[in-house]
């Protein structure tokens, strides 16, 4: 039983961070008076740890152990202004063998003249992308990731 065995460490980094700087999520937003569509980007995604496929007789198996750092922001029109909130995604233990697991942080940092009003709607737009966003990224990780990786 003879096994051949890959290195894509270097091909998961570019696949992931391709995917993710390329690739816009936008959802709805409703929050009182305003409304609008947002638009969440990714940015400054770092990629760590080893991944690998194995073939066995034709078949293709991944196998990997990852960690993914994405930086993010999310935009919305509002009137003339632009509303915008940042944040980062932690994903630890992304594996062949678990689901990914998940840290959002948020970035509360805002100029000294932000009104509340303001950091209202940009703390909302934060937990939106945590609502709306992680699921597509869930996705992205575990379906189309693994499939590209079997593919590659």
């Amino acid at each position: 039983m003879d096994w051949d065995e890959c290195s894509k460490t270097n091909w998961a980094r570019e696949w992931l961070g391709g995917r993710l700087t390329e690739r816009h999520f936008t959802f709805p937003v409703q929050m009182g008076e305003i409304s609008g569509e947002a638009v969440t980007s990714f940015f400054a995604v770092e990629v760590s740890g080893d991944c690998q496929v194995s073939c066995k007789k034709g078949a293709r198996i991944p196998i990997f152990e990852l960690s993914l750092e994405a930086d993010w922001k999310v935009e919305l029109k509002v009137s003339k202004a632009v509303v915008e909130a940042k944040g980062q995604f932690l994903v630890s233990d992304f594996s062949s063998e678990d689901d990914p697991e998940v840290k959002t942080i948020n970035d509360s940092n805002f100029p000294e003249y932000t009104s509340d009003g303001f950091k209202e709607l940009a703390r909302h737009l934060q937990q939106e992308v945590k609502t709306h966003v992680w699921p597509e990224l869930q996705r992205l990780l575990q379906l189309d990731f693994v499939e590209a990786l079997k593919a590659s």
